[in-house]
């Protein structure tokens, strides 16, 4: 049994522990469960800690003696988060997001994911490595999403993406640069494994903020 696979046991085992005592939070799990066309969910919802799995992962990497700011630091968390499903995970954190964004701000938003080509992105296999780097921006970027979508509704710079100067941040491992273009705010992440993904925010009304994003990742 090679180290990669005992080191995942290890790390699967941390995320299973804690998914039965972590705090309850929803993500949608079921093939057959939807986004509607207003970027809600339909059908059935299943309970994880998001959060948990990913910090383990991010643990379980330092501990194996890689730089928290480096390249590599951040492929080592996605080979550990694949254990889990990527799908799953991203979808978690869009759930959180939206649900603090319309309790605090009455600002709904949607998500949405394309391919290279444009093609609508679900579940299937061939797309893993774009729905674990979709969760570890959403995860990791959180607190600036959920500013930017105050930036586009109120005209602020909270996030400090809402500007026309380019920004570049590197958290984890994962180098993202941000700016604004006319009344669309653009972002591209980065990281170590090839991953790169693209998306777009929108204000749509006086109360709707919606992400779209592609997948640029080499194949």
């Amino acid at each position: 049994m090679t180290c990669k696979k005992i080191i995942g046991i290890i790390f699967l085992s941390f995320v299973i522990c804690n998914y039965s005592v972590a705090e309850e939070t929803i993500f949608n799990y079921s093939s057959d469960s939807t986004y509607g066309n207003d970027g809600r969910i339909s059908g059935n919802v299943g309970k994880i800690d998001v959060a948990v799995a990913i910090e383990k992962a991010k643990k379980v990497c330092k501990d194996l003696g890689f730089d928290p700011e480096s390249e590599k630091f951040t492929k080592c968390g996605l080979d550990l988060v694949e254990i889990a499903s990527g799908f799953d995970m991203a979808r978690n954190q869009e759930y959180l997001l939206s649900k603090k964004l319309y309790s605090k701000e009455k600002i709904d938003m949607t998500f949405s994911y394309e391919s290279k080509s444009g093609e609508k992105m679900n579940e299937e296999s061939k797309w893993t490595k774009f729905w674990k780097g979709a969760a570890w921006i959403l995860y990791e970027y959180g607190d600036e999403i959920f500013a930017l979508a105050l930036d586009l509704k109120y005209d602020t710079n909270l996030s400090g993406y809402n500007t026309t100067n380019q920004v570049s941040t590197n958290r984890g491992g994962l180098k993202c640069v941000a700016q604004r273009v006319g009344t669309v705010v653009h972002q591209n992440c980065k990281g170590a494994d090839g991953t790169h993904i693209y998306c777009m925010f929108q204000q749509i009304g006086k109360s709707n903020v919606k992400r779209t994003c592609r997948d640029k990742s080499r194949s």
